[in-house]
């Protein structure tokens, strides 16, 4: 396979709400070319030790990351989902730690409702059988959809969101989120490089008001914006590094990938973050910027 000229910055493992271990989705990307790989599973970092490890075994540079699931209220669109990334940060930071042990129990309560709300629809599915899909990982979404699909009710992984647990659909559950500018704020306390993860979608249907929050983020430490994104087209990712370039900020990517067949044309380096930004990415953590 022809080596990536770049690095996969945007990837979970069953640590949250993919299907891999750490050290299978290290393997898996080492053997696909990229240069280097971030692993940044939902609001918590349980699994980089593992990735990091394997990554030194496997000649692959490992970037421990995180996830922040955040909001913000745009005055044009209202209430946004907001999904900040964080590279480099210290899981042992107070601040951080903390947040994510509250989050981790925050998500099995509302995995708990959702599965009640489901029952209610008539979708017999159990919290237990969720629970043993999520196999001691942070519970979430994608195991009550494993769980959805096991029962026979849908066959389609897009259709079980679609239909029964996504944003605004009829089992769905919101959760208390970070602020982002908290969020981005909560990254650099822990000595991480905060990036506004992908601004094509606010998971309800809508792109993300960058010009109300980019400036605001800035402000409260933001370095980079997610431009190059999964499966989206090589025009869009043009729009979004204009928009990168326009506030000052470092354009990153990553492909979102969650598990083989889990999305449709998402795999480990469908989108990479150039290389020359990955090495300058890398130059904010040394610097201790």
């Amino acid at each position: 396979m022809t080596k990536s000229i770049g690095a996969d910055l945007h990837t979970h493992t069953n640590a949250s709400d993919g299907l891999l271990s750490p050290g299978s989705l290290v393997k898996q990307a080492a053997s696909s070319g990229v240069n280097g790989l971030a692993i940044t599973d939902h609001d918590t970092m349980d699994g980089v030790d593992e990735a990091v490890k394997m990554g030194l075994e496997a000649d692959l540079l490992v970037i421990p990351g995180v996830e922040l699931s955040t909001e913000f209220i745009s005055p044009v669109l209202g209430e946004q989902t907001v999904h900040v990334l964080g590279y480099f940060c210290d899981p042992k930071n107070p601040g951080l730690s903390k947040h994510m042990a509250y989050q981790r129990d925050n998500r099995v309560n509302r995995a708990q409702e959702m599965v009640y709300r489901l029952n209610q629809l008539g979708i017999a599915v159990e919290f237990d059988r969720v629970k043993e899909l999520a196999a001691g990982a942070t519970v979430g979404r994608p195991h009550i959809a494993r769980a959805i699909i096991e029962a026979g009710y849908e066959s389609d992984w897009g259709k079980v969101f679609d239909k029964w647990i996504g944003n605004d659909a009829p089992a769905y559950v919101s959760h208390r989120k970070l602020e982002a500018v908290d969020g981005v704020e909560m990254i650099r306390d822990s000595g991480g490089v905060p990036v506004i993860a992908h601004p094509y979608y606010d998971f309800h249907g809508r792109s993300l008001d960058l010009e109300s929050m980019l400036p605001l983020a800035k402000e409260a430490g933001l370095i980079g914006l997610e431009v190059y994104y999964g499966v989206f087209s090589a025009s869009e990712h043009r729009q979004y590094a204009n928009v990168a370039e326009k506030y000052d900020l470092l354009a990153t990517g990553g492909s979102d990938f969650h598990g083989d067949g889990v999305q449709e044309g998402v795999y480990i380096g469908c989108s990479l973050c150039p290389d020359e930004n990955f090495r300058e990415l890398c130059s904010y953590a040394n610097a201790g910027d």
